[in-house]
């Protein structure tokens, strides 16, 4: 998507739904284009920029990981995990994602998959309390 194609609103510039300019008012050290650019060119993984893996395959993943309850990343049967992925592609998202985790090496498997879950969790009941809970990820995992 070009610049010129993003959208105003109350919150200024939008792209995919994120209003940038709200972003780059909270950091104060960047324009919203600058904000923007980084986020995509930068930050994002070329999983997600190349359209082979989407934000929605994030959540399923981290919820069939959690309900596998594997202590050992050799222990999941990456090929049967998402049916619409393959298993190669699952282990690359998800060694993109541990990357990501402060003190990843520090952790267990289990402690990884625990902390991306009770993040993913955080997140959609922030979106429920708001409305805005995405119909297409009806059941989230809630550890007990």
């Amino acid at each position: 998507m070009k610049y010129a194609d993003e959208k105003k609103s109350k919150h200024g510039m939008l792209r995919d739904n994120v209003p940038w300019t709200s972003i780059s008012n909270k950091l104060t050290t960047r324009a919203q284009h600058s904000c923007c650019h980084k986020w995509y060119r930068q930050l994002t993984s070329p999983m997600v920029m190349k359209g082979d893996w989407k934000d929605s395959d994030d959540y399923r993943l981290i919820d069939k990981l959690f309900q596998l309850d594997s202590t050992c990343f050799d222990d999941v049967d990456w090929d049967d995990l998402l049916e619409h992925r393959s298993g190669v592609s699952c282990q690359k998202r998800w060694k993109e994602m541990v990357r990501h985790m402060s003190e990843s090496s520090k952790k267990t498997f289990a402690d990884q998959v625990r902390f991306w879950q009770s993040d993913m969790v955080r997140s959609y009941l922030k979106l429920e309390k708001y409305g805005k809970a995405n119909p297409m990820f009806p059941s989230v995992s809630v550890p007990p």
